[in-house]
């Protein structure tokens, strides 16, 4: 699903018109409905009709209507002094450039991008154009199987259809954000909205609150709850403060542009505290840059700058978490490997490979998910746990590695995820923890980068050892597969 929003305000504070164009495609006749897109567009609009706006709404449009309505939005806007427009539906970016997908679009033919869709920057030239000042809100950005069809009709251009939606510049006056970042994909959500709608309709009420304020609550939220898969993204032209739902009362409101007073740096001071209570806690190091820009000259600016460093730190350090005292092994005290316990076993240069469960597939397709995927150095294949509850992201489920006589494990190197294409790897869970149990008694953990690049896991000292249990202690869910991958795994002996 896509969702496109785009608001406009005054700064002056003139009594001028509010005109918001809210779409809403779920109903597609050439690929799978979308549950959200109608639900998210209907309730902006009430949401938009309770700041003011009035209101030019379409549900499920085909090409033809959707031109008609951008039509009648421009003639609607001329002089307004805010302007808006909603989108919810598929959407895609070809050579760096977005479009919005009305429900009848095939997309089977090279000609479809400029007759079946809507450009999306026809409608920000259309608006900048026309009102006095523009905000754009992009959640187009979600798993769209038209992608497949284009890329067939395009042959070799195909390279040039990317990932989620492309950036795109704000205009003199123009505030843009997307549901998530620039090129990847957003989550449709399991409730009644997507996430992104789902806060922004909360907080954008919310009185006395400028736009990016609103905005940096909004992308708290959202990462929250799609533990951060997903993170709100915004690029801004705008020459002052911005206000929807009511501004800070003053009889001049020319002070609006000026430097803060005092009085507003106090104002301020409180925000960035009850923000910093939300988000102090994130291990996401863009989140906390974000909030250090935003409120950048207070105590918490720098706190988060400090967190942010912190959570890097984590990220690049090797932090051995031994639990269990470290003992020289002698001949007999290696333990028995737990691989008689696996649900298949794979071998390869002397190295066994077993595992507590796998993804069930059919037939031919078994070897893509099996102990095998991790041992072939293919990026087409890859081990998924097979756990039937998926609310826990497979931990608990291990990967044994054994090679019969003792010999000093140094560490593993590990290509993390389905590393197939990267949008396969964007939508398979991904180990962002893993433990180690060695033959000797031993124990470490170690965090691991989301990337599908190789990297190199080391231990505090090589362990004496003849297998290792490989456990999942943590994982970060795929934006569409609860399931958790593992591309491939090489121990790294002394």
């Amino acid at each position: 699903m896509t969702c496109l929003i785009l608001l406009a305000a005054c700064q002056t504070g003139a009594a001028g018109e509010r005109v918001a164009l809210v779409i809403g495609n779920s109903n597609y006749l050439h690929t799978p409905e979308l549950t959200n897109p109608v639900n998210d567009a209907t309730d902006m609009s009430e949401v938009f009709r309770r700041l003011g706006f009035k209101v030019i709404q379409g549900l499920n449009l085909k090409k033809a209507e959707m031109d008609l309505k951008l039509r009648d939005f421009a003639a609607a806007i001329r002089g307004a002094e805010i302007a808006v427009f909603f989108y919810a539906g598929h959407g895609l970016q070809v050579d760096g450039k977005n479009y919005l997908v009305p429900i009848d679009a095939k997309a089977e033919t090279k000609s479809a991008l400029d007759f079946e869709m809507l450009r999306l920057s026809l409608v920000q030239r259309t608006m900048e154009n026309e009102a006095k000042a523009s905000v754009i809100f992009l959640d187009a950005c979600r798993n769209n199987p038209l992608t497949r069809n284009l890329a067939r009709a395009l042959g070799h251009r195909s390279t040039s259809i990317g990932y989620g939606l492309a950036e795109v510049k704000a205009g003199f006056g123009t505030l843009i954000s997307f549901a998530t970042q620039p090129g990847n994909v957003a989550l449709d959500g399991t409730g009644r909205n997507s996430p992104y709608t789902a806060a922004l309709k909360r907080h954008i009420l919310r009185p006395k609150l400028d736009l990016p304020s609103t905005l940096i609550n909004v992308r708290v939220e959202v990462v929250k709850e799609t533990e951060n898969a997903q993170v709100p993204w915004e690029q801004s032209a705008l020459m002052g403060q911005l206000y929807l739902s009511g501004m800070p009362q003053t009889s001049d409101t020319s002070k609006l542009t000026e430097a803060r007073s005092s009085s507003d740096a106090n104002s301020s001071f409180g925000e960035a505290s009850r923000v910093w209570r939300d988000i102090k806690d994130s291990r996401n190091p863009f989140v906390l840059d974000a909030f250090a820009k935003r409120y950048a000259g207070t105590v918490y600016a720098d706190m988060a700058q400090a967190a942010a460093r912190a959570v890097r730190a984590k990220k690049t350090a090797a932090l051995d978490r031994n639990p269990l005292e470290r003992k020289p092994p002698t001949a007999n005290s290696h333990r028995r490997s737990p691989e008689m316990n696996a649900a298949d076993c794979a071998t390869t240069a002397g190295v066994n490979y077993c595992v507590s469960s796998y993804l069930p597939t059919s037939g031919v397709n078994r070897s893509r998910y099996g102990p095998d995927s991790m041992l072939d150095g293919s990026d087409q294949t890859a081990w998924v746990e097979g756990r039937t509850e998926k609310t826990d992201k497979g931990i608990g489920e291990w990967v044994v590695l054994s090679w019969g006589a003792e010999r000093r494990l140094a560490g593993i190197r590990v290509k993390n995820g389905y590393a197939k294409t990267e949008r396969h790897y964007k939508m398979n869970g991904r180990v962002s923890r893993l433990r180690f149990t060695f033959s000797n008694g031993n124990q470490a953990e170690r965090d691991i980068e989301d990337t599908s690049s190789w990297q190199t896991v080391r231990f505090a000292r090589p362990e004496p050892a003849k297998w290792v249990k490989i456990e999942l202690r943590a994982a970060k869910r795929g934006i569409k597969y609860a399931d958790t991958a593992i591309n491939e795994i090489k121990p790294v002996f002394e």
